[in-house]
């Protein structure tokens, strides 16, 4: 059977763009802020949410439990992201788990200090409308992930977490991405040992390098022609 490609690999909410959430930024950054460990839960499945999460730094995972017992990642949220927004307004259970991925920097709201702020202010809701739009772009991500090959599904995402790492590379420095490979398993939703033979590749085409702790990507333009060639 042919592999089916997509003409573009739908992106996780890495990168937002700082004017969706504008004046949110704002009073998110005027609040407390608390530091979550690698690997922690910040807002569980099946628990109601009673505060929104604004990410000022790190990596935040979200995944769930299905009716057999299996962990699926769902998506993956880098800095300016707001979470969790559906369960917050709908007061409903968490359909999933918003975790730290790495050590994270978060600010921190509660969900009736938010309702305040919407009640007094329509722009604020209006802002959320847009967040909202970028949620679902999420399932549009796990179609493409779906249906890309699993080669070209790991390149894609290992694109797209060095592409966010570089606003923190200094210049004429390689990026770097601090995830094991059972991580980045989990997020290309492939398998260790398939990861492994990957990264292998990658390694003899000198595109990567293993380091403790991560991977360092030493030919970014190469590993964006493996990744997208062909798509």
């Amino acid at each position: 059977m042919e592999e089916v490609y997509l003409s573009e690999f739908p992106d996780f909410r890495l990168n937002a763009n700082p004017d969706i959430l504008k004046r949110w930024h704002e009073i998110f950054r005027s609040k407390q802020h608390i530091t979550v460990p690698a690997h922690s839960v910040i807002a569980e499945q099946g628990k109601r949410a009673s505060n929104l999460y604004y990410i000022e730094s790190g990596l935040v995972e979200y995944t769930y439990i299905d009716s057999e017992g299996r962990w699926n990642f769902l998506e993956l949220l880098g800095d300016h992201c707001v979470f969790p927004l559906q369960p917050l307004f709908g007061n409903n259970a968490m359909v999933g788990t918003f975790s730290a991925l790495e050590a994270c920097t978060l600010h921190v709201i509660d969900a009736q200090e938010v309702y305040a702020y919407l009640r007094r202010d329509s722009d604020l809701a209006f802002e959320f409308l847009a967040e909202f739009g970028r949620i679902t772009g999420g399932h549009l991500r796990q179609i493409g992930m779906n249906a890309n090959k699993t080669s070209n599904r790991v390149e894609q995402v290992l694109c797209l977490l060095a592409e966010y790492r570089l606003k923190y590379t200094r210049k004429g420095e390689n990026p770097v991405i601090g995830l094991s490979q059972v991580d980045l398993a989990r997020i290309t939703k492939t398998t260790r040992v398939t990861m492994t033979k990957v990264l292998s590749d990658l390694r003899q085409k000198q595109i990567v390098e293993t380091t403790y702790g991560g991977l360092i990507i030493t030919d970014l333009e190469a590993l964006r022609h493996a990744a997208y060639a062909g798509v």
